[in-house]
């Protein structure tokens, strides 16, 4: 992978890192800001919300990358990245596109999955709608900042 490549994949890291934290902090936001304390889970509970957004988000995330990406590629504004560069990848994502969003998408609920199970492990007490809108934020932001690399990547994988 070249340096232009790898500047390119940390750029759209960061992007979508800070975009899914303002656009995420703030839908949970509006949507919580008149709700009392959350719990794990329950009627005011944030686990389910914590898997679907994460299935959603990282599978548009990767899809959106591996589509554009890929229309890049065909317009040679990027060089192929070599199977061999994709390392396990190659070999998980082996369909379409939507395909391998899905991946990334039940990826980012076990993800989901996995944060709630943490945070039920910690002695916190339920978070207020402000606390969740930041945590939820800051959360989604490193997911899509996760998903952003291996998607590019599988964008640009030589054919």
């Amino acid at each position: 992978m070249n340096a232009t490549l790898k500047s390119h994949i940390r750029m759209q890291s960061r992007l979508n890192f800070i975009i899914n934290l303002v656009l995420n902090g703030a839908i949970a936001w509006f949507l919580l800001k008149d709700k009392p304390a959350l719990s794990a889970w329950g009627e005011h509970g944030y686990g389910a919300d914590l898997m679907i957004t994460g299935f959603l988000l990282a599978s548009l995330v990767a899809l959106f990358a591996i589509k554009g990406h890929r229309s890049k590629l065909a317009k040679g504004q990027h060089e192929a990245v070599p199977p061999a560069e994709l390392g396990a990848l190659a070999r998980v994502a082996t369909g379409n596109d939507w395909s391998n969003s899905l991946l990334f998408g039940l990826a980012g609920a076990l993800l989901g999955a996995g944060t709630v199970g943490m945070l039920m492990l910690l002695p916190l007490p339920p978070f207020s709608p402000p606390a969740y809108a930041v945590f939820k934020g800051v959360w989604a932001g490193i997911l899509a900042a996760l998903v952003i690399p291996p998607a590019i990547k599988l964008g640009l994988r030589a054919a």
